[in-house]
């Protein structure tokens, strides 16, 4: 399966390095494999919202196992308030 996130407010560093601590390897700049998934850390760019600049990150998982997606998902999926 395949999931695609766009993520805003953390820098493209911060998701590869999740993926690389949750057993992942870096097979380049954007890559990182891991048992039974793979993660995609797409460039970023920053996304202007108001008066404000967001760093902005396309990352996709394809994975076997929900276990990554939920830990991501925990990691960073958070509500404003």
């Amino acid at each position: 399966m395949e999931r695609k996130f766009v993520m805003r407010g953390k820098s493209r560093e911060e998701y590869f390095k999740f993926f690389v601590e949750m057993g992942g390897r870096g097979s380049d700049k954007k890559t990182v494999i891991g048992p039974n998934w793979v993660a995609v850390v797409g460039d970023e760019k920053s996304v202007r919202i108001g008066a404000l600049d967001f760093p902005e990150t396309e990352i996709i998982i394809g994975y076997t196992s929900d276990e990554i997606l939920d830990k991501f998902k925990l990691r960073f999926l958070t509500a404003g308030g």
